[in-house]
């Protein structure tokens, strides 16, 4: 939510689209290659929307479920509702032909998330017995298209990751 309203003050559309979700982006029609018209469309059509800036986000959001939550706003005299869903994404870091470093990243739903995510008891600490917890990733791997050769050495990094994403925006009644 920071960084969204931080991109709404500082009027940047590459970072606020950076901060929306899949499926809101498909519900507006917004891709990255028409982000400054969309965003002038977003504003009109989210009253209030400019006035986020300098807002700032609560301490606590409220929790709908699993992966939803929601941030009510009150900047000047609207209220702005945001709802933000947990997007799960598999990437990967690379060195390309020409040495510079590429990512390629791949959307997960949550069952296949979390059927990377391996975490179980272990035994306490043999020094002071705090509890601890066996956490990996299953093997998981993937063909990635438009390189022709990528070595080992060239693979900078792979992970697994979570962001929250906005799904929907709503001016609040008053």
């Amino acid at each position: 939510m920071a960084t969204f309203l931080e991109a709404v003050r500082r009027d940047r559309p590459d970072v606020v689209y950076g901060c929306l979700s899949e499926s809101l982006c498909k519900e507006r029609g917004l891709d990255g290659m028409v982000m400054a018209a969309a965003w002038d469309r977003l504003r009109e059509q989210t009253p209030g929307l400019h006035l986020l800036g300098f807002a700032t986000v609560p301490l606590q959001a409220v929790q709908k479920g699993a992966g939803i939550c929601v941030y009510e706003i009150q900047a000047e005299d609207t209220r702005l509702t945001f709802e933000l869903v947990r997007e799960n994404y598999w990437e990967l870091r690379y060195a390309g032909t020409d040495g510079r470093v590429r990512e390629s990243s791949t959307r997960l739903d949550e069952a296949s998330y979390q059927a990377l995510v391996l975490a179980e008891p272990a035994a306490p600490d043999p020094i002071d017995d705090l509890p601890q917890t066996r956490v990996g990733l299953a093997q998981r791997t993937t063909v990635h298209p438009g390189v022709h050769a990528l070595s080992q050495s060239g693979v900078e990094g792979l992970g697994l990751g979570r962001e929250w994403k906005i799904a929907a925006i709503a001016v609040a009644p008053k």
